[in-house]
């Protein structure tokens, strides 16, 4: 489980609304190897225009993969 304090997240939007800069979204990892969103994320993604960058962590090593939510869930999206 993770979670953004709400006042440092807004905080930080404002910051760089001031700049050239833009938030797309966010990451975190799922150490228990899972490379797509858990039902917590979708309880989490608020946001309907940013990107999940999820880090799926085994014993091999990280593998990445981006979503953004859409219809009730998530869709994945292809990093670049």
């Amino acid at each position: 489980h993770f979670e953004i304090d709400p006042q440092t997240l807004f905080d930080h939007m404002r910051s760089v609304r001031e700049t050239n800069m833009h938030i797309l979204g966010h990451y975190h990892s799922h150490p228990n190897g899972r490379g797509a969103p858990s039902a917590e994320d979708l309880r989490m993604a608020h946001d309907l225009e940013a990107i999940w960058v999820i880090a799926a962590v085994t014993g091999e090593g990280v593998a990445l993969r981006a979503f953004m939510p859409a219809g009730g869930g998530f869709q994945e999206i292809a990093l670049e």
